[in-house]
């Protein structure tokens, strides 16, 4: 019983250790979860900036409140940030770097005016 006891209790305790070694706490904090505002006209003070991972377009978008920081984890101070922590949600950006071969131009006989 001790050593079930004792083993729970380290299990928890790294589990801990290693959840507040991280800058956001997983996606569920940081990305996904839904926060309640109060409205803006509510608000008092100056406009803020801060970046969120929209859930509808997949991407991180800049956001302009009056409204102080209330949540943590879900408000990211710089565009990368947010990218970073949101990176296995996002819709991934494919480049296309591939050149077609297109059939190559036949060349049109110059127009000069005679019939």
């Amino acid at each position: 019983m001790r050593l079930w006891l004792f083993s729970v209790i380290a299990i928890a305790f790294c589990w801990m250790t290693g959840q507040t070694a991280k800058k956001h706490f997983g996606l569920e904090d940081g990305c996904v979860k839904k926060n309640m505002y109060m409205h803006e006209s509510a608000c008092p003070g100056p406009y803020r900036i801060y970046f969120a991972f929209h859930r509808v377009i997949f991407d991180c978008i800049k956001v302009r409140t009056k409204c102080p920081r209330i949540y943590k984890y879900n408000e990211y101070n710089t565009l990368k940030e947010c990218q970073t922590d949101c990176a296995l949600l996002m819709v991934p950006v494919i480049k296309n770097d591939d050149v077609t071969e297109s059939e190559p131009e036949t060349k049109k006989p110059e127009d000069n005016g005679d019939p």
